[in-house]
């Protein structure tokens, strides 16, 4: 289903001339992440929307899969908060970046060595950070030239159908956030996360329990 050019909070408030302006750039967005999904050799779903481009890099022997409805949004009108910089997807060699369906991801980076898996109907508020990796070396004459550490089966993140990252909140390598969680805005997560829990801070720790439907 198409949007109309007032459906959109993208549009709102704007001249007809730059709602199509807007609508003009957003179709070019859309062939330019075709383009770049096509280049990149990844796995799309079907029925997944952009605004902006995102940029995506995955390294020779990786592997990313986004599911049905993805929403990636790259540009700072299309979301309410705005956002600091485009969606930012990288994935290293033998890496494995797995999106679920109707994902929605604002100015989000995620950064896979080993493998980041984020379940259905997950939202990642504006410019959250989410990786698997320390980044560099903790050694320092590697540090500098090393590149990333190589990836570990226990630096997995996993991120459960249904649930909320506030934004600018960085989830980090060994994470598991169960099913159905909220994560408070500007929070660090490590560890383990219980389905269902409301948590925040730095580190972030439960403060209650999501209400029951």
């Amino acid at each position: 289903m198409r949007v109309g050019l007032n459906d959109n909070p993208i549009f709102v408030g704007r001249s007809l001339s730059e709602k199509i302006f807007d609508r003009l750039r957003g179709e070019i967005d859309r062939l330019r992440t075709r383009r770049r999904f096509r280049l990149t050799g990844i796995t799309v779903g079907e029925g997944w929307k952009v605004f902006g481009v995102p940029i995506i890099t995955r390294k020779p022997g990786s592997e990313v899969v986004l599911g049905d409805r993805v929403t990636l949004v790259s540009r700072p009108a299309a979301t309410a908060m705005g956002i600091s910089h485009c969606v930012i997807l990288r994935v290293g060699p033998q890496g494995r970046l797995t999106i679920g369906n109707d994902v929605g991801l604002s100015g989000s980076t995620i950064c896979a060595v080993t493998s980041v898996t984020i379940g259905d109907r997950v939202l990642l508020g504006s410019d959250v950070i989410i990786t698997d990796s320390d980044g560099h070396s903790l050694a320092p004459e590697e540090r500098r030239y090393g590149g990333f550490p190589d990836g570990a089966p226990n630096n997995a993140v996993v991120i459960g159908d249904d649930v909320f990252i506030g934004a600018r909140s960085m989830v980090m390598k060994g994470a598991n956030i169960g099913a159905g969680s909220v994560i408070g805005a500007a929070s660090l997560v490590l560890g383990t996360i219980p389905p269902n829990s409301i948590a925040a801070g730095t580190p972030a720790k439960v403060l209650g329990k999501v209400p029951p439907k």
